[in-house]
């Protein structure tokens, strides 16, 4: 099986890479967009997750379809209904510094709000050679933090408290992996694979 995954982060290749592992017994090739040395730019995205990674793989899958059983694109973001046009496709972005400014902007914004309740969402999309479409998603539940609480993870990390009431960045990577969003959408995708 040759697999495009529309990337060109080496971590999020190898993260992939491991989930097939766990789950399909033949060999499969993945390629990122690192080793074809090319970059997509998927404009005028939107407000919605899904249909943002949808038009990526379609927009590779058109060139690359002859060369692959599968071309995969994936997108995240963390989410609030307090915050709904500030978060989700744009968490990335909304806030300009670095990540350690996000977070203290995002406490800030929060200031005084009792509904806290915020939410990481991955999304997988697969396209096979036929141009059918596999969907997965991932989610992960918590709050957001009263202050930034930064020891491991990224992104949010530091602010996103679990509903045990940890900080998500004082578990360890595994455990992190274990219940992230990206790892049950990857591992949703893989089985939906034939």
């Amino acid at each position: 099986m040759k697999i495009l995954y529309v990337t060109k982060s080496e971590k999020k290749v190898r993260e992939f890479k491991d989930v097939l592992k766990k789950h399909v017994d033949a060999i499969v090739n993945v390629d990122s967009l690192f080793d074809l040395e090319y970059d997509v730019i998927s404009n005028t995205p939107t407000r919605d997750l899904e249909a943002n990674v949808k038009k990526l793989v379609s927009l590779v899958w058109k060139k690359e379809k002859a060369n692959y059983d599968y071309v995969i694109a994936d997108g995240y973001g963390l989410f609030s209904d307090y915050a709904p046009n500030i978060l989700g496709v744009d968490s990335d972005s909304w806030w300009p510094g670095t990540q350690r400014d996000k977070n203290e902007a995002l406490v800030n914004l929060f200031f005084g709000v009792k509904d806290r309740e915020i939410y990481y969402k991955s999304v997988f999309v697969g396209c096979d050679k036929n141009g059918k479409n596999i969907i997965s998603t991932g989610y992960l539940y918590g709050y957001l933090a009263k202050k930034v609480r930064e020891r491991n993870g990224e992104g949010y990390d530091g602010v996103f408290m679990t509903k045990e009431g940890k900080p998500l960045s004082y578990y360890s990577q595994e455990e992190i992996n274990e219940m992230s969003a990206r790892f049950a959408a990857i591992e949703q995708l893989v089985s939906k694979m034939g």
